[in-house]
């Protein structure tokens, strides 16, 4: 059996490295992406180890908001 993992999206690459590093101190793995669309691929091609998703709220490249 794999262990669980958490997946980390988010577009600003400094916000995901960090995230993921905090995550890997604490012993949890984790798979980090600045694209959604790459994390979504991961997700369908059957990444079965991923239990929870942090994610930024706001992404300008895919958002229907416009960027500040």
């Amino acid at each position: 059996m794999h262990a669980k993992a958490i997946m980390v999206v988010d577009d600003d690459k400094d916000i995901v490295r960090a995230v993921r590093l905090g995550l890997e101190n604490t012993g949890s793995q984790a798979h980090d992406f600045t694209d959604p669309i790459l994390a979504l691929q991961h997700v369908e091609q059957g990444c079965r180890q991923c239990e929870v998703l942090v994610s930024g709220v706001m992404n300008e490249k895919y958002s229907s908001g416009s960027p500040t």
